[in-house]
């Protein structure tokens, strides 16, 4: 069973921590160093983003803590959810953790929770059906209130094929349970702590575990072996299971928590597919979001931004876009899924640093001094230009730029249009890059 502290700016305790982003994304499958601290007893999948979400019964190497249990990682499965009448049968509501009462989801409460699996339903290899709660009927995953005010605590959720479940033989795995005197569990709209409490809960009842050595409530850590992440990475950024907040909060699950739940269930090849556009402004900066997309040609669109931003498509990068609460320049809030591709970009009217991903991809710029830049040296790549456009080839890259002002490469930051003039481009190009380095005198 997972425990889980109030989310929230005031929990001091769990907000200390600044989050660190990736510098060079890699999506599912390539090799990457864990960040200091990290511990695998038991590499589940060999992925550390993915073990350190998953969990099992002691010494079993094989993943118990999900509802395809039996068959291979990945599998897709069909899982059924409903909301609680009543108190269950067999408790919950109290046991383990000094709750009491209980209390029906209000309608607010059901409607973003349905919401929520018809999402996962489009995004993994998970068919959620909602089935009626009663008598000996319920579904595998159930929903409900209690008092959790002596217990400090949000929610607490029982991981499918729960331990207690097994010993007791009760239907505890999958119950989710939310704290009704905890006033932020009232307000479930986008960016609301309430929301991403039940999102979290919810990551429990599918399987994903704290990705941390805590539980709330906990008084140490667990002198047993298991999957921990190190410091760096264990925050809010990359996981919506983590208990050290960022300064925005979630609307969705992290990358590692989708990596973890597409190697558990699956992902559907259909979502997102085809040429999609994501457009934002600027008070998608209050929210950490995530961008999963299946196939296509994507762009991601951030013309009506009054401010420049950094964007960085490559899978698992974070992006820095929109402004926060405070109304200062949002950072690294939008990441890309580490199995999705993001093509192409249209800048702002203003100053964009943009970094794309490798193969074909392209960048409208916009009005703004503008900087699209690349990994390798400046020799490693072709730079052909054509009126206010240049198409830059080599180190895996095929780009078409437009009305982009800079380009900066390892060796350095160079112009190709001092005056701002794009008829001067392909005389500014000769001047760089035949006549010797030009560097960027701003």
């Amino acid at each position: 069973m997972q425990f889980d502290r109030f989310m929230g700016t005031e929990d001091t305790a769990d907000t200390a921590e600044t989050a660190n982003y990736i510098d060079a994304p890699l999506a599912s499958g390539t090799t990457q160093a864990a960040s200091a601290g990290t511990v695998v007893a038991y590499p589940y999948t060999g992925d550390y983003r993915v073990d350190v979400l998953l969990d099992s019964d002691p010494g079993n190497l094989s993943v118990t803590s999900r509802w395809n249990y039996g068959s291979p990682l990945g599998t897709p499965e069909t899982i059924t959810y409903s909301f609680m009448n009543s108190v269950p049968s067999y408790g919950g509501n109290q046991a383990f953790t000094g709750a009491t009462g209980f209390r029906v989801f209000t309608p607010q409460q059901i409607q973003v929770a349905g919401d929520i699996f018809k999402n996962l339903t489009l995004e993994l290899g998970i068919n959620f059906v909602e089935v009626p709660d009663g008598g000996s009927g319920f579904g595998q995953i159930r929903l409900g209130q209690n008092d959790q005010s002596g217990a400090s605590t949000a929610g607490y959720t029982w991981l499918p094929n729960s331990g207690d479940d097994n010993v007791a033989g009760y239907g505890l795995s999958g119950d989710v349970w939310i704290d009704y005197t905890y006033a932020p569990n009232h307000t479930l709209s986008p960016g609301s702590e309430g929301l991403e409490t039940l999102v979290h809960e919810i990551g429990h009842a599918l399987g994903l575990k704290h990705p941390g050595d805590y539980n709330a409530g906990d008084t140490g850590t667990s002198s047993l072996p298991g999957n921990y992440l190190g410091a760096a990475e264990d925050n809010t950024n990359y996981t919506v299971m983590s208990y050290t907040y960022t300064d925005q909060p979630r609307d969705w699950y992290g990358t590692y928590d989708l990596l973890a739940l597409k190697a558990l269930y699956g992902a559907d090849s259909a979502f997102n597919a085809g040429a999609t556009t994501y457009s934002y402004t600027d008070t998608d900066g209050r929210i950490l979001k995530i961008i999963d997309d299946a196939s296509g040609s994507d762009t991601i669109n951030l013309s009506a931004l009054t401010l420049g931003a950094t964007v960085d498509l490559r899978p698992g990068a974070f992006s820095s876009i929109g402004r926060d609460f405070f109304g200062a320049p949002a950072v690294g809030n939008l990441s890309i899924d580490l199995q999705t591709s993001i093509e192409n970009v249209t800048g702002t009217n203003y100053a964009d640093h943009i970094i794309l991903n490798s193969g074909t991809a392209s960048a409208y710029g916009g009005f703004g001094i503008d900087t699209v830049q690349y990994m390798s040296s400046r020799a490693a790549y072709t730079v052909t230009p054509s009126g206010n456009s240049l198409h830059v080839t080599g180190g895996g890259m095929d780009d078409s730029l437009t009305t982009v002002e800079r380009l900066q490469f390892s060796d350095g930051k160079f112009a190709f249009d001092f005056s701002g003039n794009a008829g001067m481009t392909a005389k500014i190009l000769g001047v760089i890059f035949h006549q010797g380095s030009t560097p960027d005198p701003a």
